[in-house]
């Protein structure tokens, strides 16, 4: 997997390349981690090179969900089809703190409208 940290709108965003599994999850989360850590309340994840999505990457999205502020959320930027497929068996999909975007422009639109 590849990891590239940047921003968006001030809050961070991280774009990822590769399958979202328990190895890549390892090298994911504590990122995430410390991004909230530093107080941002929003992160944004831009999976649109995430071609699968197992319980190991579910499980980042769940850990990164329980430690939000309370006002924050995730923001998963244009997913594929195969990985929103599995947010929704999983129910995760249907969290009140997961937001899914089409694309960056509308996540930064989230973020300052």
């Amino acid at each position: 997997m590849k990891i590239t940290q940047t921003e968006l709108a001030s809050m961070p965003l991280f774009v990822l390349e590769g399958e979202m599994d328990h190895a890549s999850g390892d090298m994911v989360y504590p990122l995430i981690r410390e991004a909230l850590d530093e107080q941002a309340q929003i992160v944004l994840l831009d999976l649109q090179q995430v071609p699968y999505i197992d319980s190991g990457g579910l499980s980042v999205l769940v850990r990164t969900l329980h430690h939000l502020h309370q006002e924050g959320w995730v923001g998963l930027i244009k997913p594929p089809q195969e990985v929103l497929w599995v947010l929704e068996l999983s129910g995760l999909r249907r969290h009140p703190k997961l937001r899914v975007f089409p694309d960056q422009d509308a996540a930064r639109a989230a973020l300052t409208g």
